[in-house]
């Protein structure tokens, strides 16, 4: 597997990294759109705007992982992935 260079010069070994896993342990995503609306009073434009957002999903949960709608606000509780039961 080739090393990656990145701007800091540093060279990283996917090897010895772990994949990223959904809390269902779920190791494939999906993209998504999900929109924002802003409002009239903070648009730049002064119109209302409705602005893309890009996510991901599980694609065993159909949920959005935590490192996923952790950086993201306002995502709604039913959609945000949870640890699976067993």
């Amino acid at each position: 597997m080739q090393n990656l260079n990145q701007q800091s010069g540093v060279r990283i070994n996917l090897q010895d990294t772990p994949w990223q896993e959904c809390e269902c342990g779920g190791l494939s995503f999906e993209p998504g759109l999900m929109f924002k609306r802003i409002s009239a009073l903070l648009s730049p434009s002064g119109k209302e705007e409705v602005m893309p957002v890009e996510i991901f999903k599980c694609v065993e949960c159909k949920k959005i992982p935590g490192f996923v709608h952790k950086k993201i606000p306002g995502i709604p509780d039913d959609m945000k992935a949870k640890a699976k039961i067993e």
